[in-house]
């Protein structure tokens, strides 16, 4: 692993998260200029019956598996901010991205059948601002201790989320 290239970067907490889906609502309509939350590049998966909601977003790998996944190069990580763009005139849709990614940071677009990936929105991204009451979705620059901070989120995320799709019956991309 090299240097750590992030700028910025997203803490989801969530134990914070109500599951409202804000973040999921404005994220479709500023990337795709449409209310639809399979095009948003955050998810919310809830679990009703544990009152659990997990929000999911791009994780900024610092070597993301689903840039080395993509067989025609469409994704590529933009160190200059860290985050994995998409060429979608590239894009074949194939699919290998979504599954190469270990944090359902990925998806394809139902409509254009393109990857999607969280840009952080050039830097200001638009679902940490609008998750107010709870503030369960942080943008924060990088520091070690903010980097500890997320990776500490992520796994626990993460852990909860298998532990239920194991009870789904391993269903993947549950999302």
């Amino acid at each position: 692993m090299g240097v750590c290239t992030l700028k910025k970067f997203l803490i989801l907490d969530m134990d914070r998260c109500t599951g409202c889906e804000a973040c999921v609502v404005s994220c479709s309509i500023s990337k795709e200029g449409i209310f639809d939350p399979t095009r948003s590049r955050i998810q919310v998966f809830r679990d009703e019956s544990e009152g659990l909601a997990i929000p999911f977003v791009c994780e900024q790998c610092e070597e993301p598996p689903c840039v080395e996944a993509c067989p025609v190069n469409a994704l590529e990580k933009d160190v200059e901010i860290g985050v994995v763009r998409v060429n979608s005139k590239l894009c074949t849709g194939c699919g290998l991205c979504v599954e190469a990614c270990l944090y359902n940071g990925v998806r394809l677009n139902p409509k254009s059948n393109v990857a999607i990936i969280c840009d952080l929105c050039g830097g200001e991204p638009l679902c940490a601002k609008v998750c107010v009451p709870t503030k369960a979705i942080t943008c924060v620059d990088y520091s070690d201790e903010t980097f500890r901070e997320k990776m500490k989120d992520t796994k626990k995320r993460m852990t909860t989320f298998k532990s239920i799709k194991e009870d789904f019956g391993g269903t993947e991309h549950v999302c």
